[in-house]
């Protein structure tokens, strides 16, 4: 079984969270609205 979540907060960073039975991983991210009904995601790269 598997699980994820997502979380963005308003200062435009946010993060996912996937976890299964062998363990989890975390990614962050930014994001922000540059129009109406459309947002823009980019992955943070370590």
């Amino acid at each position: 079984m598997e699980a994820g979540s997502v979380a963005f907060a308003t200062d435009g960073s946010g993060w996912y969270e996937l976890a299964n039975a062998s363990g989890s991983e975390i990614k962050q991210f930014t994001w922000h609205l540059p129009a109406v009904m459309r947002a823009r995601v980019a992955l943070r790269v370590a």
